[in-house]
């Protein structure tokens, strides 16, 4: 395979698809009679219990970065340490950077997560639920268009056993990652990197190298414009008691939805968060206050998952164009992916990527015909969220000319309302 300047992963850990991955901290190891520590790291090592087909490279290796955010060592999933500049370095750093994207990203972040996790469980709740003309149901009509559509078609691409993606691994069972995934994806509203983006005093809590990066810091400007325009639509269902009433009930339809989603989640084995557990399992276990603090949280999140976050784990295509920069396997000991895989990758990417509407864009008409009438309120919400999103665009478009490595991800011009591209 090619040789690739350590500055690739630099770029991938701190600016570009992986950064909502790094882990800040203090790793040590032995390095004869040294003890050598970093403070960065991207593990990958958990996927490597992932059995492969006979001849295939096994997935894994944690790789870690110097104080600068440069790669400088690893572990591989036999436990072995490699330094930079060692023998093995470049093929270790392929095996990264295949798993990364592949198991992590690719299967994880994006496809469990967001399209199943999320996108799924709100497009199929929200229409089990609330009737046509329900007021959030308009709202969450705008983040969940297709998704029905694009999920249906992952399921026979991307899901099942001897489909395209398990075809173009090296995966021997591949239904046993639809059982570990589960496993080990957070709540939605337990996911850190997602928190570090509402939450001032979790975003605080991050090494400055992190806070400048553009998933932190771009990130946070779209997660302010969603949850601004969530609180504004949630205030008015707390004023008129459409989700909890005056006596401190949740509504039928609020309970039917609160129901449906944590039902959903059970099933397919994803954890549930505790205070939203406690905001289904009965309708008066708290305040009406504290309810829709919950929900307007939760709402915030999973708004930003189909859509920015989507943007930010889902464009993954540009990355597997070169099979010496990263495949979705491999022969064990070659650092580039082999044609007849590749080529199956090639063709997923063409099908699972369509455009459709931006986040920008004018989705008023939903709000005719609401019971109760909010045309005119909602209107205005939207739009004042829509300028909100063109202030953005502006401040990263400024942010980005500044920038030796630029990052459109989080421009709102590019983000879809929902996973449906």
């Amino acid at each position: 395979g090619d040789v690739w300047e350590d500055r690739t992963e630099y770029a991938i850990a701190f600016h570009l698809i992986g950064q909502h991955r790094v882990e800040s901290g203090s790793w040590s190891f032995q390095d004869g009679s040294t003890e050598i520590s970093f403070p960065f790291r991207i593990p990958c090592n958990a996927f490597s219990t992932i059995a492969v087909r006979e001849g295939f490279g096994q997935y894994g290796v944690d790789l870690y970065f110097n104080e600068d955010g440069m790669p400088v060592f690893l572990v591989t999933p036999t436990g072995a340490h490699v330094k930079r500049g060692d023998k093995q370095w470049q093929y270790w750093k392929f095996v990264w950077r295949s798993t990364l994207l592949t198991l992590a990203i690719t299967a994880t972040d994006h496809l469990h997560f967001t399209h199943y996790r999320v996108s799924n469980v709100l497009s199929r709740s929200s229409r089990i639920a609330l009737p046509p003309t329900h007021p959030l149901r308009r709202i969450t009509s705008i983040f969940s268009f297709s998704g029905i559509m694009i999920n249906s078609f992952a399921v026979h691409l991307l899901l099942g056993p001897n489909h395209n993606l398990h075809r173009a691994t090296g995966i021997k069972d591949f239904t046993s990652i639809s059982r570990l995934l589960p496993e080990v994806m957070p709540d939605v509203s337990d996911w850190p990197a997602i928190n570090a983006l509402f939450e001032d005093d979790v975003y605080n809590t991050l090494h400055p190298r992190l806070q400048e990066a553009p998933f932190f810091a771009d990130g946070r400007l779209v997660a302010r414009a969603l949850a601004k325009m969530v609180d504004a639509f949630v205030a008015i269902f707390q004023r008129d008691g459409v989700l909890c009433d005056r006596n401190g009930w949740q509504t039928p339809e609020a309970y039917a939805l609160g129901y449906e989603v944590y039902s959903e989640s059970l099933e397919t084995g994803y954890k549930v968060s505790k205070n939203f557990t406690e905001a289904v399992h009965g309708r008066r276990l708290m305040t009406c206050d504290v309810y829709h603090t919950v929900i307007s949280e939760r709402l915030k999140r999973i708004f930003f998952i189909v859509s920015a976050w989507h943007r930010h784990v889902g464009f993954v295509g540009d990355y597997y164009e070169n099979p010496d920069f990263a495949s979705m396997s491999w022969k064990q000991g070659e650092a580039f992916g082999r044609p007849k895989q590749h080529m199956i990758l090639s063709i997923i990417n063409v099908f699972t990527s369509t455009g459709n509407p931006k986040l920008t864009e004018d989705f008023t008409h939903l709000f005719q015909g609401m019971k109760p009438d909010y045309a005119d309120e909602f209107t205005r919400i939207w739009k004042e969220f829509v300028l909100d999103l063109e202030n953005v665009e502006t401040e990263v478009t400024r942010r980005n000319e500044k920038r030796s490595i630029v990052n459109f991800n989080f421009n709102p011009r590019f983000i879809e309302s929902s996973v449906a591209k």
